[in-house]
């Protein structure tokens, strides 16, 4: 899965459990550094996406995936592209079937509906 970018406040996602805040050993912590003990730090704290946040993230791009590539597929074909007209017609009920297969997988396991209403509900503050 590639790397995917948070842009939702911290803040409120950790309120709503997306979020979780871990404590962890500084890598550079020094203990002979004792003129500045409050900028060498032993723990540090490290925010990480939870489990589920992780599985909605997962199943996110399973369904993106497939998703962009019938969008890729339907502008060529718009484009009268002749290639893109064959794959339509051969392949394109198989493409949909695997986006309506991702998509109710990411709603039964990837907390699609949960993640979402936690989402929108820190967006309407």
């Amino acid at each position: 899965m590639k790397n995917v970018k948070l842009i939702i406040n911290e803040d409120d996602l950790m309120k709503n459990k997306l979020l979780i805040l871990k404590k962890v050993k500084n890598p550079d912590y020094n203990n002979l550094n004792d003129e500045h003990p409050e900028n060498n730090p032993q723990d540090i704290n490290n925010t990480v996406a939870s489990s589920k946040y992780m599985k909605y993230l997962e199943y996110k791009a399973f369904f993106d995936e497939i998703n962009n590539k019938i969008t890729d597929l339907k502008c060529r074909v718009d484009l009268q592209d002749s290639d893109a007209m064959s794959e339509m017609s051969i392949s394109g009920a198989s493409y949909f079937k695997r986006r309506d297969d991702a998509e109710k997988r990411w709603k039964v396991m990837g907390y699609k509906e949960e993640v979402e209403k936690i989402m929108s509900a820190n967006h309407d503050k």
